[in-house]
C-alpha cells in the first residue's frame, strides 16, 4: 500500500515538473528570446511607477501588464511546492520562483529584449507569494473534503 501511494505522488511530481518545464521556456520565449533587441539596455528603478502611471492615467494597457506580470509567477510557486518535497518548501520555493524573476529581469537587460523593471520584481514577487497561499488554501479545502 505504501508503495502504491508512493509511486503516485512520484508520477503527479514528475507529470508537474514536466508541466513547469514546459512553463518556463514558453515564459522565457515570450519574455526574453521572443523579443526584438533594442539598441541599448533599459532600467527602470523608480518604484511602483506602473501603479502611479495607473493612478494619474488607466490604461487598459498598463492594466494589463500589471495583471500580466502578477499572474506570470503564480503557477511556478504553485507547482515548485507540489514538485518540492524538502523541510521549508515554502522557503525554497519562494526562492526558487524569485531567483527565476531576477534572472529574467537581468536576461532582459543583458540582451537589450526588454527593460529592467523593479515593478516587474516586485509584481512578480507578489504573484509567487499569491502561488503559495494559494497551494495552501487548495490543500486545506482538499484535507477538509478526505475528513
Amino acid at each position: 500500500q505504501w508503495l502504491y501511494k508512493k509511486s503516485i505522488v512520484d508520477k503527479v511530481q514528475r507529470n508537474t515538473l514536466m508541466v513547469l518545464s514546459t512553463y518556463v521556456m514558453l515564459m522565457l520565449y515570450h519574455t526574453v528570446i521572443g523579443r526584438y533587441s533594442q539598441t541599448y539596455s533599459r532600467y527602470d528603478g523608480e518604484v511602483f511607477s506602473v501603479f502611479k502611471s495607473l493612478a494619474e492615467n488607466f490604461t487598459m494597457a498598463g492594466f494589463s501588464q500589471l495583471v500580466i506580470n502578477l499572474l506570470m509567477m503564480i503557477p511556478v510557486s504553485f507547482m515548485l511546492m507540489i514538485i518540492l518535497k524538502v523541510p521549508n518548501r515554502t522557503l525554497w520555493a519562494f526562492d526558487i520562483t524569485v531567483a527565476l524573476v531576477l534572472f529574467i529581469e537581468l536576461l532582459q537587460f543583458f540582451t537589450r529584449a526588454g527593460t529592467l523593471q523593479l515593478d516587474d520584481i516586485i509584481t512578480n514577487t507578489i504573484g509567487a507569494i499569491i502561488g503559495i497561499l494559494l497551494y495552501y488554501f487548495i490543500k486545506a479545502i482538499y484535507k477538509k473534503k478526505k475528513e
